[in-house]
């Protein structure tokens, strides 16, 4: 009963269970980092402990991979440890800079941002300016998520490590009211940064789904169109009687731009769009807009006296 703590009963299936393994040689392999693998209650002062989880492996199938190994990971809210079967490791260092959607469940992020954006002093056209101002905008937020919010994925690994340690001190029953009470509080920050971390993925994946589902879109579109029609000749338009805009439309279309089709334009961009080249979301425009607002205005103004947007800022005009 080397596997189990607290527990007496030892039933048929247990029995045959342990007998199907003998049959059939199979190699039960330890689990690194953990006793057992299942407890009745985590905040029992004298919980059942059971080793439950377990990979069983063919002679064979360990000649295959002899650096396999299964380590156990940390339990922050089932009453079960999830237990990872792995050959190797590789890390491949650090992203890429992007405008993390993560970023903005930050509460204290964007009062930041407000602070930063006005103290940038920038001289030249209006394009000029707002592009310089969203290049120092990424820098103070790489600075910042160095050195205060931090990768995610790893903030998330460093909780999960705490909790498997105490998970450990738990399974000899060395464990504390005060280490109790941080497990259970580390478990609340888990929580928190497993949401920022599904929403970073849920990013990531609609970026490339996305894209692809588009073009695959416009793909068979085309080809309906150019291979679904029989005519022989040209289309003619001519005869056609094509709908006008009246006057007052017409004149509508050449008013100024407000501010409020702006932030109506950004809306239905999307909030949670993936970021572009220049690495920021449309939500980083449109919670920004009350401190952006005048240097995105004055771009439009530009916009509408030359006819064009400066490069620099090619992302805008899908405004």
């Amino acid at each position: 009963m080397v596997e189990r703590k607290g527990c007496v009963r030892r039933d048929r299936g247990m029995r045959d269970f342990n007998r199907f393994i003998d049959q059939q040689e199979l190699m039960d392999l330890p689990i690194a980092g953990a006793k057992y693998s299942w407890s009745s209650s985590a905040n029992s002062p004298n919980p059942r402990l059971s080793k439950i989880d377990r990979f069983l492996i063919s002679p064979e199938w360990e000649d295959h991979f002899p650096s396999i190994n299964v380590s156990a990971l940390a339990r922050p809210l089932s009453d079960h440890k999830p237990i990872m079967l792995s050959c190797s490791y590789e890390d491949w260092g650090a992203p890429l800079f992007r405008c993390e959607a993560t970023w903005f469940l930050e509460p204290t992020l964007f009062p930041l941002m407000k602070t930063w954006w006005t103290s940038f002093n920038c001289t030249g056209s209006a394009s000029f300016v707002m592009a310089k101002k969203l290049q120092f905008l990424k820098e103070q937020l790489k600075l910042w998520n160095k050195n205060v919010f931090g990768r995610i994925d790893k903030r998330n690994e460093k909780i999960l490590a705490e909790i498997s340690l105490l998970d450990q001190s738990d399974d000899n029953r060395t464990i504390s009211v005060s280490q109790t009470t941080k497990r259970n509080s580390l478990r609340m920050e888990y929580e928190k940064t497993a949401d920022m971390l599904h929403l970073h993925w849920l990013n990531k994946s609609r970026a490339q789904w996305l894209a692809l589902a588009v073009i695959n879109d416009h793909i068979v579109t085309h080809c309906k169109e150019q291979f679904s029609s029989n005519f022989a000749s040209s289309i003619s338009l001519a005869g056609m009687n094509f709908k006008q805009l009246s006057v007052v439309d017409a004149s509508w279309l050449e008013r100024p731009i407000e501010a409020d089709e702006v932030l109506l334009a950004l809306h239905n961009l999307g909030q949670d769009k993936a970021a572009g080249p220049d690495g920021f979301q449309v939500i980083v425009f449109i919670k920004g807009l009350d401190f952006m607002k005048s240097d995105i205005m004055k771009v439009i103004k530009e916009f509408e006296r030359n006819g064009y947007i400066d490069w620099r800022l090619n992302p805008l005009s899908s405004l």
